[in-house]
């Protein structure tokens, strides 16, 4: 006579969350096994098999959410009956080419408890198309894309890359949207009535050293004339280890035509700048 376990799949899905524990490098079934090991009400994992890594999760709550991800797959063991939640699935597309952009529309472990909903507007929010633009870049650290090389295992929150300040002391990844246009339902009457809000939504982390390399996303709200009106900044995040998200919403100052999202990478200590932000979001509604 055997015992059996049954372990619950959910394909092309994440589990949202605090992650216990990352491998590398490794089978969909050595990583079942890893997740066995921990006897809690909920053990779950996120495989994702186009590069074989592995997030860990164990939790003691009966709720949880899932957000859409392509090419992965969600697998539990639950020792109790427990509630999924789905995120809405995120699509962008441009004239040139398609990217996907999964997002949650609430914030985890974060001080903005803001609900984020609608279309992403922004362009290769996570870099996925395996370059930065049209992402402009600035500072002296020269941002660059990453797979988890530059401080090594340090792996993209989804998918195959994330954004990294690299070198430097401060570095820059500027992205123009202009919000009135044939493509957008947004009016210039809508925005000058002063009742629209822009949401934002980043995950970022931080390589631990004692005093953590830092980042931060502005929003500059441009005139016709592409001056800027005002600007709104995010409080800069220093979180070692876990990815942690910050959303929150501002009010569209009147005259606005287009906003610049801009990450900003900080450096606090030694000479490489070890802050990532990955999977970046904005709606207007």
């Amino acid at each position: 006579m055997s015992d059996s376990i049954f372990v619950g799949k959910i394909s092309n899905s994440i589990m949202v969350g605090i992650v216990n524990k990352s491998l590398l490098n490794v089978t969909k079934d050595e990583c079942i096994c890893e997740m066995m090991k921990i006897n809690v009400l909920l053990s779950g994992l996120n495989y994702f098999s186009t590069n074989e890594t592995c997030q860990l999760f164990y939790s003691n709550n009966n709720s949880i959410i899932i957000e859409f991800n392509s090419n992965s797959d969600f697998m539990f063991i639950n020792q109790s009956v427990i509630s999924i939640s789905t995120q809405p699935i995120v699509s962008l597309t441009t004239t040139s080419t398609t990217s996907s952009s999964s997002t949650t529309t609430t914030s985890s472990t974060t001080t903005s408890t803001t609900t984020i909903t609608g279309n992403n507007l922004l362009m290769n929010p996570g870099g996925e198309d395996a370059v930065l633009s049209p992402w402009i870049v600035g500072g002296s650290s020269n941002p660059q894309l990453d797979n988890g090389s530059f401080d090594l295992g340090w792996n993209p929150r989804t998918g195959l890359y994330q954004f990294s300040g690299h070198i430097g002391s401060l570095g820059t990844l500027t992205q123009t949207v202009a919000i009135v246009g044939t493509n957008r339902s947004i009016t210039t009457s809508q925005i000058d009535a002063g009742n629209l809000t822009v949401g934002l939504l980043f995950w970022s982390r931080s390589f631990p050293q004692g005093n953590n390399d830092g980042a931060e996303v502005i929003l500059y709200f441009l005139n016709a004339f592409n001056s800027t009106l005002s600007n709104a900044t995010s409080p800069e995040q220093t979180s070692a280890s876990n990815w942690t998200s910050y959303s929150n919403s501002y009010l569209i100052p009147v005259g606005t035509r287009s906003i610049q999202y801009q990450m900003r990478f900080i450096r606090h200590i030694g000479g490489n700048l070890d802050s990532y932000i990955d999977d970046n979001f904005m709606s207007i509604y």
